[in-house]
């Protein structure tokens, strides 16, 4: 089970628990940022790792997309950030494609922009040790916007 907490700091953050199957836990692991981070999800990975996503605030404004990926011990393998080049990312989706790279669906908006007015979808694929491969952004909106991704064979 994967959550957001706050009890190491003042600040939310990732926390991964290991259950029995009773629910009891059996360990939990916390991993802290410098700001809030939002969990979005997570997924388990083909190579038997799990992959934590969400939102990393870098300042009180300002955020990029975090995933972290570790083993099923709860060891941290890697962890990276996306999105720098736009004044907020808030990472929605994350799939992992056939050749172990990784698809993530984002919302973002550029700074010195209303957030309100002036959101787009992004896509961002990674290759599988984290590395960004590319991002491209559509579909401007006034609205809430909804990233999602499916991969189609």
């Amino acid at each position: 089970m994967v959550c957001q907490t706050n009890s190491d700091s003042t600040q939310r953050n990732f926390q991964l628990f290991s259950l029995n199957p009773e629910g009891d836990t059996l360990w939990s692991r916390i991993y802290a940022k410098d700001f809030d981070d939002i969990i979005s999800g997570m997924i388990a990975l083909s190579d038997s790792t799990l992959l934590m996503y969400g939102i990393e605030y870098t300042s009180d404004v300002l955020s990029v997309a975090r995933i972290v990926k570790v083993g099923k011990d709860g060891n941290l393998i890697w962890e990276k950030s996306y999105g720098n080049e736009f004044g907020r990312s808030s990472l929605r989706d994350v799939h992992e494609l056939p050749d172990s790279s990784l698809i993530l669906a984002s919302v973002i908006c550029h700074y010195g922009t209303s957030c309100v007015f002036n959101r787009y979808a992004a896509l961002t694929k990674v290759d599988k040790h984290g590395n960004k491969l590319w991002t491209k952004t559509y579909n401007e909106s006034e609205s809430e916007v909804k990233a999602l991704a499916l991969p189609l064979d």
